[in-house]
């Protein structure tokens, strides 16, 4: 590749798009971060001193069966991403295992967690959560909530009774400090203490970097209790290194390869 990029930086029509991607590149490689759609653009100008490469390889004994060696990498890469895709993804599979809990269960939803409509139950404490700390529900609560009313929700679409952490914590990701949101000290000053307050059951967790510096956040409030299901999308045994959709993982090259399902969270 770098005697791609030699020949493409000797085109003048080339030097200004390249000297952009180097530098782009440069900045994005050395900055931690999972989002590989920033590299994108990097991707594209580089095809040009590819295919100036791949003139040059017809030129050699050898070049043809290089260059189809070199296709055949990004097509395979493809091919697994597309398989993994098609499969269910966590959030997928954790919707219908806490479906699956007893009625009476409360959940309380990491910030990572599914969407999930809430039942009769879940939409009254949020109600009552949202008065205390000065707000409302949002346009599509209070329509479900009058549906409950009007007795137009049909039985399979019931919902669960949850709670979502952000709705009753502050969660520090850098600090790993979880606080009660104001308003809400009335049910006590620990995060224990307000999940037990509000009736919450079952922890929903979501571990998206175990073991990562700092800890997660919500980790000890999880510990607490004993694992009810575990989802890990890695193949083989032992949480993954990380736990992030197929297109935003550390280094997807391997990472592809390292897990048997897309994790979303």
């Amino acid at each position: 590749m770098t005697r791609g990029l030699a020949l493409g930086i000797a085109r003048r029509e080339l030097r200004a798009g390249l000297v952009f991607a180097l530098a782009w590149a440069a900045f994005f490689m050395t900055n931690r971060s999972d989002h590989v759609r920033y590299l994108l653009p990097v991707a594209i100008i580089l095809c040009w001193p590819a295919g100036l490469l791949g003139e040059k390889l017809l030129d050699w004994s050898w070049g043809r069966v290089l260059i189809v060696l070199g296709l055949a990498f990004p097509l395979v890469q493809a091919a697994r991403l597309d398989q993994l895709l098609a499969r269910p993804d966590t959030r997928a599979e954790a919707e219908s295992r806490l479906a699956a809990l007893e009625s009476a269960a409360v959940v309380a939803i990491d910030r990572y967690g599914p969407e999930l409509e809430l039942d009769r139950r879940g939409l009254v404490r949020l109600e009552r959560l949202r008065v205390s700390v000065g707000e409302t529900l949002r346009a599509r609560e209070e329509r479900r909530k009058q549906r409950f009313e009007e007795g137009s929700i049909a039985p399979s679409d019931r919902g669960i009774d949850a709670v979502r952490i952000e709705e009753v914590f502050e969660v520090g990701d850098r600090t790993g400090v979880v606080e009660v949101r104001k308003g809400l000290e009335s049910l006590g000053t620990e995060p224990r203490k307000i999940l037990a307050a509000v009736g919450v059951t079952h922890f929903l967790l979501v571990d998206r970097r175990p073991g990562g510096d700092p800890p997660n956040a919500l980790q000890a409030l999880a510990k607490s209790g004993k694992a009810v299901f575990v989802i890990d999308p890695a193949q083989g045994s032992g949480p993954p290194r990380e736990a992030f959709l197929p297109t935003e993982m550390d280094f997807a090259i391997t990472g592809l390869w390292s897990v048997s399902s897309p994790a979303r969270g």
